[in-house]
């Protein structure tokens, strides 16, 4: 689980391998970090064994009206530094995002990726379905 007392400098640099991702000063990342905490959000790391940063993902937990007030896990901003793809670092860290549905009760765990993902996800048993709509804002 990302920590307050984390690098927040080499967490947004390993942030930027997804997209843009500014740098944050120490106060901005902070209170980010509470507010993500409040909303029930749960990022997960990867750390070498000197403690770097080499891969995060995080999972929003929603509560539906449907079935019985059950929830669904949306996994978000999974990242993994270049220098430690094909390591199994993703699937340590969707591994864990799976851990974290199944404690919530979960009934499923959705996400959206690009085409050239595809066969990542598939080999950790996600199953291609509908598509995403989105507009940005």
């Amino acid at each position: 689980e990302l920590q307050a007392s984390d690098s927040h400098e080499q967490f947004i640099n390993l942030l930027s391998h997804l997209t843009t991702a500014p740098q944050l000063s120490s106060d901005e990342f902070l209170k980010i970090f509470k507010e993500r905490q409040s909303q029930g959000v749960f990022t997960r790391v990867a750390l070498t064994d000197s403690g770097d940063i080499v891969g995060t993902t995080s999972v929003v937990i929603e509560t539906k009206f449907f079935r019985g007030g059950a929830s669904i896990g949306h996994i978000e901003d999974v990242v993994v530094h270049p220098d430690f793809r094909g390591c199994g670092v993703a699937r340590k860290l969707m591994d864990s995002c799976v851990e974290v549905a199944k404690e919530k009760k979960c009934y499923k765990l959705i996400l959206d990726c690009k085409d050239d993902n595809i066969p990542l996800y598939t080999k950790m048993g996600f199953e291609l379905k509908e598509f995403q709509m989105r507009k940005d804002l």
